[in-house]
């Protein structure tokens, strides 16, 4: 699609999301409503609980 993976933007719900985000050198952010994962089951993506939340987190 020629579209360059840091201009890019994944929201994602699982483990395996968070780590194909990763992989692809793309921007994640975790909904997990109902608490995060262990840090190391994360990949790097940001957490959230709320989708409230996620147009801040957006801007950051």
């Amino acid at each position: 699609m020629g579209i360059e993976p840091q201009d890019c933007v994944v929201i994602e719900d699982s483990e395996s999301g968070f780590e194909a985000a990763h992989r692809a050198q793309m921007r994640c952010f975790a909904y997990q409503p109902q608490g995060p994962l262990p840090q190391g089951r994360m990949f790097g993506a940001v957490s959230f609980r709320k989708m409230q939340d996620l147009p801040a987190l957006l801007d950051l």
